[in-house]
């Protein structure tokens, strides 16, 4: 029998994504669980590709090709480096980052 110390992390679950106040996606999930070495970190996948880590629940995307649909999903991984199955899938439309100083009025 396999010890605890040898199996993934839950996969994340409840992924959300929206566009950020600036430009962006947001992304938030629930947090894994594992019983053996504990949770480390999680990785940010879009469109199947890695694009990051974080130690917390929610992660920015400024990197995205504005107007894309891009899918984002979740792994979390362990002290030992398991990782887990991907979270739920998300689609959302990419908005690329504000530039300016906001709205601009004729005078």
């Amino acid at each position: 029998m396999r010890s605890s110390r040898w199996r993934a992390p839950t996969a994340p679950s409840g992924l959300t994504a929206t566009v950020g106040k600036f430009g962006g996606i947001v992304l938030g999930w629930k947090a894994s669980t594992d019983s053996g070495s504990g949770v480390k970190s999680y990785y940010i996948y879009r469109n199947a590709a890695l694009i990051g880590t974080t130690t917390t629940l929610s992660f920015t995307d400024t990197s995205g090709v504005d107007g894309a649909l891009h899918t984002y999903g979740v792994t979390a991984v362990d002290q030992v480096g398991n990782e887990s199955g991907l979270s739920n899938s998300v689609t959302i439309t990419y908005v690329a980052s504000s530039k300016g100083g906001g709205n601009k009025r004729k005078r």
